[in-house]
């Protein structure tokens, strides 16, 4: 019923929702990308495509796959590749004129995966509120994601976004069951989709794997310390989770490969010895090691980019700052974080007017509710760790701790999509508050007047 209800609300506005200027990037690299992977190309040099512009080529490749594989499975999208970037120096109309936008076929094929992962991310919500509280705290909050302006608009948008909201998810999803876990088998397998999963969600975007990590070991100490076991489960445990979140990021990452064709051994073993013999002499590193004198071993290096991807990427921020792309509006950061993500964003989109006093209204409520809802969470986790029980309620509110804290710490440009990961969680906090009132009031009802039922 939630997949049915999220697609009959999302699948409709494909073809109405307003083009985004990053759409044209973004199906032009997924086409690039793609085409290489059906060749089976995986020459390391064209996997760094400076003309798939700053974003195209930085991020990892599974967005622009999902993107490109549902543009050349269609048999009339796979013959006219649009590989035409929206020029940021021209006005609209002269982008026009260019041919900038893509054709409405081409649009609404690539906005097709966007959507069905919107409809996904819907089924996680409603799954960690079920797993977490019950049906009726599952219901509401995917009832508020639903009602979401930003997320409707990315679900229906040839973006990357709710790839990396499913998969950021399905890691929070796997926490909560991996609390509830009994039993060693169980446990690792758990463990192993904690890393899967937060390896696909920085296949997307690079933050996914601070997000999923953060979260496995707030999760995991946690959960340990409410159970007090004696068993000795940390040491296996993280390193399943990092084994796993290492395969998947360089398996999917051909960026990261070197060049198996180029590779001889005997060449290796020879580099090798000669580095070795230099760091002696020189007592470390010798000047001009990236200049061609050992090939081999440069070839090899290029498993090192996946730690220097973070640096790229911090670059990247920076400039894109510093052109003043950011977005930032004049006043205090802290406070503009705050109006945009607790007051504005994760207000019910549809419901907003230009009646201000209907809109303050709505985000007063929804503040309460997210405030109530951390009310009713936090004595419940005393209770478990007090009585050693089941603490998995308290995973939702972890997620949004680390998702909170990213864009806090780190986060330099102001772009609504950035806030989604934390509007979503606060919206399964929301919904604890909600469900929590209802509940109480009904309670009180029934207690003063003998009507009404407990909520189920």
């Amino acid at each position: 019923m939630v997949c049915a209800v999220s697609a009959i609300v999302i699948f409709p506005r494909v073809r109405r929702t307003e083009f985004s200027v990053d759409e044209p990037e973004w199906i032009s690299s997924g086409y690039y990308y793609t085409r290489l992977l059906q060749k089976r190309d995986f020459e390391w040099q064209k996997w760094d495509c400076p003309e798939c512009g700053a974003w195209g080529s930085l991020n990892p490749h599974l967005g622009k796959w999902l993107i490109g594989t549902a543009l050349v499975m269609n048999s009339r999208t796979r013959v006219q590749p649009h590989l035409r970037y929206y020029n940021f120096d021209a006005t609209w109309e002269e982008n026009i004129r260019a041919g900038v936008i893509p054709p409405l076929e081409t649009l609404v094929c690539a906005r097709s995966a966007p959507a069905l992962f919107g409809v996904l991310c819907c089924l996680m919500v409603f799954a960690i509120g079920f797993w977490t509280y019950n049906l009726w705290v599952g219901l509401i909050a995917t009832s508020f994601l639903l009602t979401n302006s930003v997320f409707l608009k990315l679900a229906s948008q040839a973006m990357t976004d709710t790839f990396y909201n499913f998969f950021l998810l399905s890691c929070c999803l796997a926490t909560v069951l991996l609390w509830k876990a009994a039993g060693r088998k169980r446990v690792y397998t758990l463990v192993s989709l904690c890393g899967l999963f937060t390896g696909l969600a920085y296949s997307v975007k690079i933050s996914g794997i601070v997000v999923g990590s953060s979260l496995f070991l707030l999760v995991a100490a946690l959960s340990r310390f409410v159970r007090r076991s004696g068993e000795r489960k940390g040491p296996p445990i993280l390193t399943i989770f990092s084994l796993w979140t290492l395969f998947t990021v360089y398996v999917l990452n051909p960026f990261f490969w070197p060049s198996w064709q180029d590779i001889r051994i005997n060449a290796v073993f020879g580099e090798v010895r000669s580095l070795f013999a230099e760091m002696v002499a020189s007592k470390g590193i010798p000047a001009g090691f990236d200049r061609g004198r050992y090939p081999q071993l440069i070839n090899l290096s290029h498993v090192l980019q996946f730690p220097h991807s973070f640096q790229r990427f911090a670059r990247e921020l920076q400039m894109q700052a510093d052109l003043g792309r950011g977005n930032w509006p004049p006043g205090n950061h802290l406070v503009t974080v705050h109006k945009e993500l607790l007051w504005q964003l994760s207000q019910p989109g549809t419901v907003l007017s230009e009646n201000l006093i209907l809109t303050y209204a709505v985000g007063f409520i929804a503040t309460i509710l997210m405030g109530l809802g951390m009310l009713f969470v936090l004595p419940k986790s005393q209770r478990a760790v007090s009585y050693e029980r089941d603490g998995s309620h308290i995973v939702p509110l972890l997620y949004l701790v680390v998702n909170y804290l990213l864009i806090v710490l780190f986060m330099k440009d102001n772009y609504d999509r950035y806030y989604l990961p934390t509007v979503i969680a606060v919206y399964l906090i929301s919904a604890v508050g909600l469900y929590g009132v209802v509940e109480r009031t009904l309670l009180l009802f029934h207690a003063t007047f003998g009507l009404g039922k407990r909520v189920v």
